[in-house]
């Protein structure tokens, strides 16, 4: 039989909403939970396990080298957990008033800090650079990615 709560307590329970999203064709997992300074929202995008095998032994020790730069570069946005699953996460603190247009915003921001991890990545992981819709892709496209440009010096 369920528990019915009186109205006088407090069910035991995480204060914590969950999103789940798609971007490009990635699945995003996503959590909003209180904290003292407001709210937190975490995102996480799993790429998936890192492929072994013989025949690609080399191309293997590259991704998890890169990985593991990566996740030190990036203050582990960028992890392998311990079945070697790749997942790339961040997060951020919502000190203003919680709405739709604040929980969007905030969104777009840590995807957009994502994406040059994402970027990276895509060169060592068949695939990945066609479910970001980069499918002519080069080193360029990589170097662009980190170098941040003043839209204002941008001439059309």
């Amino acid at each position: 039989m369920p528990h019915i709560f009186s109205g006088n307590e407090t069910p035991d329970v995480k204060n914590e909403a969950k999103l789940c999203f798609v971007y490009g064709e990635l699945p995003v997992n996503g959590a909003v939970s209180a904290n003292d300074d407001g709210f937190e929202l975490k995102l996480t995008i799993t790429l998936g396990n890192i492929p072994y095998s013989v025949e690609s032994s080399e191309e293997r020790k590259t991704l998890l080298d890169i990985t593991y730069r990566l996740g030190r570069a990036t203050d582990d946005m960028v992890i392998i957990d311990p079945h070697q699953i790749i997942t790339v996460q961040n997060s951020c603190t919502l000190s203003e008033k919680l709405s739709a247009v604040t929980l969007v915003s905030a969104i777009i921001r840590l995807l957009t800090e994502m994406r040059p991890a994402l970027l990276v990545l895509s060169d060592y992981m068949p695939g990945l650079s066609e479910i970001l819709g980069l499918q002519d892709k080069n080193e360029a496209d990589t170097e662009a990615a980190f170098t941040e440009t003043d839209p204002a010096s941008e001439t059309s």
